[in-house]
């Protein structure tokens, strides 16, 4: 008697295993056998008693929040469980990381900035959902403070130094090329007012340290990358004169100009860039108004030694013109 009674209990288990049904004691373990299905661990019974539609109406934010990615889904069947699957890239691979009771999840784990897609899966009765199709979404990268216009002219105290005659040699003949476009320091000094009340308005940031720049002349802007705490920015100028300018310049001193270089900038909200690993980020971008650069960064005589540049754009233009003049030639 008592053989028969393990033999019964040991095939209901069997049954229970290959019909994919939840046991009554761990509601989250589920032994199925894996499907055909591309995704990363996903697992589907050998057959279900009612077929279930898919999930629909997935939503997943885009950049809405700095700490998560709220992802939100339909479920026409009422599914007791649903597995979250995540890639960086739409084909995938997918691989899960969630399971829930409820119709949303929130992706605490995501990269800021790195943009996620997303497939759900529900379970109910023995029987799987298809997978949903994907939906994207990222977790907002935050956005620079900027500088403190303040403590930069502060900080231009340094002496211009000359480690050999050749250096000389070249900071002179570089100095005959800027000089043209360097700002009349009455005019400067009133900019840079101007610029101060901007940026304390919160209307302007100020940004600079770019490890990354480039010039595109078809279009008349320069376009730049930086960092700040670690996370990545990018700036755009659009200033046609000074793109036909500076593309006949020797590449080291335009080098040396945009590393020195301080962009008076407008917050124009998330930009799409590819990193070099081929995934796609959602990074802060900033309109330029302007920036001024010096040949030796911190100079103490940049009042007479600074070259500005401002915007070709007319509507970042205006917004500047309300308040002072920031046109004064170039």
């Amino acid at each position: 008697m008592k053989k028969h009674f393990h033999i019964s209990i040991i095939g209901c288990l069997l049954f229970l295993m290959l019909n994919g049904t939840p046991f009554p004691w761990n509601s989250g373990v589920f032994l199925t056998r894996t499907s055909g299905e591309k995704a990363v661990g996903m697992l589907t019974p050998l057959s279900a008693a009612t077929p279930l539609q898919m999930i629909t109406g997935i939503k997943a934010e885009d950049g809405r929040e700095e700490e998560r990615i709220r992802i939100e889904w339909k479920d026409p069947n009422q599914c007791r469980h649903y597995f979250v699957y995540r890639a960086t890239g739409k084909t995938g691979p997918y691989e899960k990381i969630a399971q829930t009771g409820d119709p949303r999840h929130l992706d605490t784990d995501a990269e800021p900035g790195l943009k996620y897609w997303y497939k759900v899966q529900g379970y109910r009765d023995g029987g799987y959902t298809p997978l949903s199709g994907p939906e994207s979404g990222y977790r907002k990268m935050p956005v620079p403070k900027g500088m403190d216009m303040d403590e930069i002219i502060s900080r231009k105290k340094a002496t211009p130094v000359y480690p050999t005659a050749e250096e000389r040699a070249k900071a002179e003949r570089f100095g005959k090329v800027l000089s043209p476009y360097y700002k009349n320091s009455v005019k400067l000094s009133f900019i840079i007012l101007v610029a101060k009340y901007y940026v304390r308005r919160g209307d302007l940031k100020v940004l600079g340290d770019f490890y990354h720049y480039s010039l595109n002349r078809k279009y008349g802007s320069v376009f730049l990358i930086g960092k700040n705490a670690g996370f990545t920015y990018t700036v755009r100028l659009e200033n046609s004169r000074f793109v036909r300018i500076a593309s006949n310049w020797d590449r080291t001193l335009l080098d040396r100009l945009m590393e020195n270089a301080y962009f008076y900038c407008i917050y124009g909200g998330d930009r799409e860039l590819t990193g070099k690993n081929g995934n796609t980020y959602m990074v802060p971008h900033f309109e330029a108004v302007g920036f001024t650069s010096e040949y030796f960064k911190n100079d103490r005589n940049w009042k007479t030694r600074t070259v500005m540049f401002d915007s070709d754009n007319a509507e970042l233009d205006a917004m500047i013109n309300r308040a002072g003049r920031w046109k004064t030639g170039n």
